[in-house]
C-alpha cells in the first residue's frame, strides 16, 4: 500500500501545534496483476447428445454413436478427443469430464468444430458445429435419416434356369407394383432400409412362388432374391412296372472337406469366426452384432448369446493416435464364438481418428474383412477413411 503524510497545524496563541497523521492508499495496480490469472481457472462442462429418427422422432437407442472434440488447455493448446460408446434407452450420449479455462468459455472459437455420427443399419446421421455453439443446458438433437437399397427379383423357369418372361409379378407392402417380366425376367426395387415387403410371381401353366421379407437390410445396399415357377406336368399313362434292378454296391461315404485353413489370421479359433486385418498403423475398430443384437467390440470385448460366447481377443492399434510408434504395420481384430447361434450377424467396420504421418499419400485404409465358419472361409475386401460413412457387412450363420 501506498502512504501519504497530512499535517494539521493549530492556531493557538502559546505556540503552532502540529500534528502528522499518515493514509494509506489501496494498490490498484496488484488487481490488474491477479486479472490474467482469474482467466485461466479451469471450468468443467459437458456435452449432451440425443439421436432420434428424423421423420417420427423416436430415441436410436443402442447404436454406436462417434463424438470428435477438441480439449483446450489453460494456455490455449487445443487436443482432439474422440469417443465411441452405444446410445442409450433414450437415444442420448452424456461426455463429462470436460474441462475449459475461463478464458476460453468467456471468448470461444469460431475455428474449433464438434463432430457427432450414429449409425444403423436403418439408416444414419450427424452433425459438425461449431463448439462454441453446443448447447450447456441441454440436450442437442441431432435428426438421423433413414437409408435406402435395392431389391432385384428374379423370375426363373426351375426345369431349365433361365429366366421366365411373361410372369406376373405383384409386389405390395412398402412398395405397391404389378408388372410382367420381360427380356431377362428381372425387376428392381429402390425400398426403405428395415422396411416389410412381399412378392409373388404367377403365370399359367406354372406352379406359383412368392417371397416375404421382414426389415429389409441388405449388404452393401444390395438384396437378390428368385423367384422359381415349376411347370405343371400332365399326367401320363401307366407304365408297366419295370423289372427290378439289382441296387449297385454303395459307394464309399465322401470325406469330410479339410477345414478352412486359417494360418494366415492371428488370435484364437472358434465354431464361427470374423477377424478384420488392414496394413498401415491406423485404428480401426470392428464391431459384431450378433442374433440375440448384442455388440461385441473394445468395450464389450465378451457377449453371451443363447449359451454361446462371443470373445474380442484382439484389439489392435487402439492407441495408435497417441503412441503411433507403439502402433502395428499388420495389425488385426478378431472375435470368436463357440457353438455359435443360428442367425444374422452384423459387422460394422469404422475408422477411428488418425494421424496424416500414419499414412504414405493415402487418406483411404484398405482392409480385408475374413469370416470362418462350418460352411467354409469368405474373404471380402474394401476402403474407408478417417471421414467416412460405417460400413456395414451381414453374415447368416445357418444350421
Amino acid at each position: 500500500m501506498k502512504s501519504e503524510t497530512v499535517k494539521i497545524t493549530s492556531g493557538a496563541s502559546d505556540g503552532d501545534v502540529v500534528l502528522v497523521m499518515k493514509r494509506r492508499r489501496f494498490p490498484w495496480w496488484i488487481l490488474l496483476l491477479l486479472l490474467p490469472l482469474v482467466l485461466l481457472i479451469p471450468i468443467s462442462r459437458e456435452i449432451k447428445l440425443q439421436f432420434v429418427e428424423a421423420d417420427t422422432n423416436t430415441p436410436v437407442a443402442g447404436q454406436p454413436a462417434s463424438v470428435r472434440y477438441p480439449t483446450v488447455s489453460t494456455f490455449g493448446t487445443r487436443t482432439p478427443i474422440s469417443v465411441s460408446r452405444p446410445t442409450d434407452t433414450e437415444g442420448k450420449v452424456v461426455i463429462t469430464g470436460i474441462s475449459e479455462p475461463l478464458w476460453y468459455r468467456i471468448f470461444g472459437s469460431d475455428k474449433d468444430t464438434l463432430h457427432a455420427s450414429v449409425a444403423s443399419v436403418c439408416g444414419s446421421g450427424g452433425a459438425s458445429v461449431r463448439y462454441s455453439d453446443v448447447p450447456r443446458d441441454r440436450f442437442m438433437v441431432i435428426p438421423v435419416k433413414g437409408g435406402a437399397g435395392e431389391l432385384v427379383i428374379k423370375v426363373i423357369d426351375t426345369s431349365t434356369g433361365e429366366p421366365l418372361t411373361g410372369a406376373s409379378v405383384v409386389v405390395s407392402g412398402a412398395l405397391n407394383k404389378e408388372t410382367v417380366t420381360s427380356g431377362d425376367a428381372t425387376l428392381a426395387l429402390t425400398l426403405p432400409l428395415c422396411s416389410d415387403i412381399a412378392a409373388k410371381a404367377s403365370k399359367e401353366g406354372y406352379t406359383s412362388d412368392s417371397l416375404s421379407i421382414k426389415g429389409f437390410a441388405p449388404g452393401g445396399n444390395r438384396g437378390e432374391r428368385t423367384l422359381r415357377l415349376t411347370p405343371i406336368q400332365k399326367p401320363e399313362p401307366p407304365k408297366p412296372d419295370p423289372p427290378k434292378k439289382v441296387d449297385p454296391p454303395k459307394p464309399d461315404p465322401p470325406k469330410k472337406a479339410d477345414p478352412p485353413k486359417q494360418d494366415d489370421l492371428k488370435g484364437k479359433t472358434g465354431d464361427l469366426r470374423f477377424n478384420l486385418q488392414w496394413y498401415c498403423k491406423a485404428d480401426l475398430d470392428m464391431i459384431i452384432k450378433d442374433p440375440c443384437g448384442k455388440l461385441t467390440y473394445y468395450d464389450a470385448k465378451r457377449t453371451s448369446c443363447n449359451g454361446s460366447t462371443g470373445i474380442l481377443d484382439i484389439d489392435a492399434n487402439q492407441d495408435a493416435t497417441n503412441h503411433p510408434e507403439r502402433a502395428s504395420t499388420s495389425p488385426q481384430e478378431n472375435t470368436v464364438w463357440t457353438n455359435p447361434s443360428d442367425g444374422k450377424y452384423t459387422v460394422i467396420i469404422k475408422c477411428c481418428p488418425f494421424h496424416k504421418r500414419m499414412y504414405l499419400q493415402s487418406n483411404k485404409v484398405k482392409f480385408t474383412l475374413t469370416i470362418v465358419d462350418r460352411n467354409g472361409r469368405i474373404d471380402k475386401t474394401g476402403q474407408i477413411g478417417e471421414n467416412d460413412s460405417l460400413i456395414f457387412y451381414t453374415h447368416t450363420l445357418k444350421p
